[in-house]
């Protein structure tokens, strides 16, 4: 059985290949390849446009990101400079916890008291992570920073 269908294939298919209407489909097959073929070359020509845009958009992102990152580098600096010297400030700030009440800005300084976790105080002045309360019992004394938050709640003016 597969010999004869060999035998036909090999004597056949010569005949066939002749014939009009095998050539005007093997015509139509090869324009259609054609065709895949411009198709696939106009696809791969936008892709590429389109990566290189996208590159082009990411390049200009690290570019502002990086230059952005040093300007925020340079501002921390600067502020760290201006909190080490000392700086005046207007705010109120309130306690994660129970926090000292120090004479001066370091623990070198006498405790004088404490402010209690939650207690809102009015500031004046940030010095080296030290804050100086501004009014109250504790006015012109001291406390880190480090256990205290800006406050979110406006500060009341004077009328």
């Amino acid at each position: 059985m597969k010999i004869k269908i060999s035998l036909v294939l090999v004597v056949c298919l010569p005949l066939l290949i002749g014939c009009r209407p095998f050539k005007k489909l093997n015509e139509r097959l090869v324009a259609m390849e054609g065709k895949m073929d411009q198709y696939h070359q106009e696809e791969m020509s936008a892709l590429q446009k389109n990566h290189q845009e996208a590159m082009a958009a990411i390049t200009a992102l690290n570019e502002a990101i990086s230059k952005n990152s040093r300007n925020v580098e340079e501002l921390g600096q600067r502020l760290d400079v201006l909190i080490q010297k000392g700086v005046e400030v207007s705010g109120q700030m309130y306690t994660h916890t129970t926090v000292h009440v120090r004479e001066g800005p370091s623990v070198k300084y006498k405790s004088v008291g404490y402010l209690k976790g939650g207690e809102v105080v009015k500031i004046d002045r940030i010095e080296r992570k030290w804050v100086r309360i501004k009014e109250g019992k504790w006015q012109g004394k001291w406390c880190t920073m480090l256990y205290m938050q800006l406050s979110v709640e406006p500060i009341a003016e004077p009328q």
